[in-house]
């Protein structure tokens, strides 16, 4: 309707115009306004849009050009804002992980299963590798696979050499051959089997080394394990250690330490602060830091072995073998028969409800009666789970580790009133109707942390007469509130026991200074020591042995300084606002003595407990913790010194204990 009265207004316009302008009305409902030219050409415009001029084609021109201009400014600013937005999510993950790689992917072809394959069948038969045929037909059946449901094949062994490993053990087997005729020459006192494992660890370090992506600890273990083929599993805590056992490390850390840095856990800063700490509190500075100290007698350290054999049969797995041992342990002379009876034994436990079992002594003629109460240290993990809860809670004018005030307290609870009934039981056989109940309480680790708690729990009754005795136990008490309890309670550390040691500040003190460890030199100066060994084991390869390891060295020695750069700037980051400030200092329960390596010996003192504030980050620390390899060893060795005999057993032999 619009448009018919807009038509019918320029008609009445058109009457009163030149004869040469007319007005024409389209099929679909546009006006055109057309007037003849002085050349004769007809030049039209949409009376709607007046832009858009018809049959003038410089016009139309101009305004395709403009319009073409036009869409490739819009799609160069979509490319543009595209690209950004690539380079933005390339940037957030490039500290985190590499981009993904595009394209085929030599090294992941030949380390494909049916690449390996074919690699092994043809050095097994002494054949040439066709490295041309295998990639061709490895190629060939993977597009022959595809749109195919998946076939299930053999599945790989992620622990051998990859293709490329076997495809350079082969050419080092061979330039060896080259080189001197025989390449096992110089490694005839081993197998077939074995000098082929040389030349597969050489080829894995090779194949290796050249990665801008390369993993130092994993590395430095290659080079070890060809420097060292024999090395004996079960030496104190060593490289391949901590790097086999990173997660679970990690694991336990997080578990203490929330996450204090912990993505940056770092074997080689770890290990080389072990071996940096123990050059630094070696024999000469355990030496000084006891010169005044008072030594303990033989008589006291027999008893203490005594305490620590109970300890160690309280992780029996079953009750029968603690009532045995239990019948056995002390006999009476006259009559022949076991002094001890079993009571109760219990060797599962929950959290804060620890494995223990108690033992009562045969009742003397106006004597006290005495029981004792052996508590089992961390073995399952509802153990772990109450060694865990570090938090110090307020008791008795003091602080205490919460998990073992727990289950020291659950220890009073479960025995108080038994232990009264058989206090009274045996009062009715004695002349003196006050005699007390003398109570022992012992164990290993937690269990003697929470006997020496549970010690305290029990002289708050006043019938009982509770001592206890644990080693390795944890720090469990702030220093003030374990002073009160030196003649009652006795806390044996083994050297350098990490556990005695451990309460959430020292924990985080001595993860501070791991961070802030640089571990350049002492990495550096075990490669040079590597070296030469390497020269020599690798010499079979001839000239190229020399070329080979410059080559090496050089790329290795600036990987670990960029390495532990990298490792200091993340420890930093991580640090600044670190504290130990919020968390209470424990140290061990009561009156302490310290088993220590002074060089050529061990010595044993009586020492304050306070003196173990610090972890010390050492290869042995957690070897000196154990039973029979550590308490028992470093007690066995004092033992020996003081009788001038190296052949001495004591009554108890723990390390013959079999639980």
């Amino acid at each position: 309707m619009v448009r018919q009265l807009l038509f019918l207004f320029l008609l009445l316009k058109s009457a009163t115009a030149r004869d040469r302008t007319v007005m024409k009305l389209q099929a679909d409902g546009s006006v055109l306004e057309c007037t003849m030219t002085k050349n004769g050409k007809e030049r039209c415009i949409d009376t709607m849009n007046p832009m858009m001029v018809l049959g003038n084609e410089e016009h139309i021109l101009r305004q395709q050009t403009k319009e073409r201009e036009k869409m490739r400014k819009a799609e160069e600013e979509m490319k543009k804002e595209k690209e950004n937005q690539r380079n933005e999510a390339t940037d957030v993950d490039e500290e985190e992980s590499s981009p993904p790689k595009k394209g085929m992917d030599l090294n992941a072809l030949l380390n494909s299963p049916e690449a390996k394959r074919q690699i092994k069948q043809a050095l097994d038969s002494g054949e040439q590798v066709d490295l041309s045929a295998i990639v061709g037909s490895t190629i060939s059946r993977a597009f022959a696979n595809l749109g195919k449901p998946a076939v299930q094949e053999e599945e790989d062994d992620d622990d051998g050499p990859s293709g490329v490993e076997l495809l350079m053990s082969a050419a080092l087997r061979a330039a060896a051959q080259h080189a001197s005729g025989d390449p096992f020459q110089n490694l005839s006192n081993h197998s077939r089997t074995d000098q082929c494992e040389f030349f597969n660890k050489v080829a894995k370090v090779l194949s290796r080394f050249n990665d801008p992506d390369l993993d130092m600890e994993l590395f430095l273990q290659d080079l070890i394990s060809i420097a060292t083929p024999d090395h004996v599993e079960g030496d104190p805590i060593e490289l391949e250690n901590i790097v086999r056992t990173k997660q679970k490390l990690k694991d336990t850390l997080q578990h203490l330490l929330g996450q204090l840095g912990l993505q940056y856990f770092h074997p080689l800063q770890l290990y080389y602060y072990m071996i940096d700490e123990e050059i630094r509190k070696n024999s000469v500075w355990k030496r000084h830091r006891h010169r005044y100290l008072p030594p303990v007698s033989k008589e006291e350290v027999l008893q203490m072995i005594d305490g620590l054999y109970l300890s160690q049969l309280a992780y029996s797995k079953n009750c029968n073998t603690i009532q045995r041992h239990v019948e056995q342990f002390q006999i009476d002379p006259v009559s022949g028969n076991s002094l001890w009876t079993l009571r109760n034994c219990s060797v599962h436990s929950e959290r804060f409800h620890p494995a223990h079992y108690m033992m009562v002594q045969h009742s003397k003629s106006s004597m006290p009666l005495e029981v004792a109460l052996i508590i089992r240290g961390s073995q399952q993990q509802a153990d772990y789970l109450s060694a865990g809860a570090l938090h110090a809670v307020p008791y008795r004018g003091g602080f205490v580790h919460e998990g073992v005030r727990n289950s020291a307290q659950w220890i009073r609870g479960t025995y108080e009133n038994d232990l009264q009934q058989l206090l009274q039981e045996h009062r009715q056989t004695q002349s003196n109707k006050k005699v007390p109940l003398k109570l022992y309480l012992m164990g290993h680790s937690l269990g003697g942390a929470t006997a020496s708690v549970a010690s305290m729990e029990f002289n708050d009754v006043a019938e009982f007469e509770a001592f206890a005795v644990g080693f390795g136990s944890p720090a469990s008490l702030s220093p003030n509130l374990s002073r009160t309890m030196k003649d009652r309670i006795t806390s044996v550390v083994n050297d350098a026991d990490c556990v005695p040691r451990m309460s959430a500040k020292s924990i985080v003190d001595a993860w501070k200074r791991v961070l802030q460890f640089d571990f350049t030199s002492l990495c550096l100066d075990d490669v040079n020591q590597l070296e030469p060994i390497l020269r020599s084991k690798l010499s079979i390869l001839g000239n190229w042995t020399e070329s080979m390891l410059n080559s090496m060295q050089t790329t290795v020695e600036d990987k670990i300084r960029k390495e532990a750069k990298k490792q200091l700037s993340h420890a930093q980051k991580v640090l600044v606002n670190a504290s130990s400030d919020p968390y209470e200092s424990l140290v061990p329960a009561g009156d302490c003595v310290h088993f220590y390596r002074d060089g050529t010996s061990w010595q044993s003192v009586y020492i304050d407990c306070q003196q173990f504030y610090e972890i010390e980050v050492v290869p042995h620390m957690i070897d000196d913790h154990l039973v029979a390899g550590g308490y028992y060893h470093g007690m066995l060795a004092y033992l020996r010194k003081l009788d001038k005999d190296t052949n001495f057993r004591p009554l108890h032999e723990v390390d013959s204990l079999r639980v």
